[in-house]
């Protein structure tokens, strides 16, 4: 059993021209199991309660990626100080997406 056939995936990308990309890769097994903790982590994401951990893991990529430390410790920077200043909701709100 491959790890990716257990487990939702969520990414996140962005690229040059601000562009967002959302990817999923939906479980093939225990899908029943994992229902309730793709719930959680859904919810998690859209009350901001990620955060934390993706704070921690963007931080700890630095030491994966050395040659730009500094780079990387420019947007945990650039993304406090943007969240102090802004309001901090989401542009679009997750009820929004699925009303086409």
């Amino acid at each position: 059993m491959s790890v990716q056939n257990s487990e939702f995936i969520l990414s996140f990308s962005v690229d040059t021209e601000g562009i967002i990309s959302v990817y999923v890769v939906w479980p093939e097994e225990n899908r029943i199991e994992l229902k309730s903790k793709i719930v959680d982590t859904l919810c998690a994401i859209s009350s901001g309660d990620m955060k934390k951990l993706t704070a921690e893991a963007i931080t700890n990529s630095a030491s994966e990626n050395p040659q730009i430390k500094d780079y990387i410790a420019s947007i945990i920077v650039a993304w406090s100080k943007k969240h102090r200043d802004s309001s901090a909701t989401p542009i679009i709100k997750p009820s929004n997406a699925f009303m086409k």
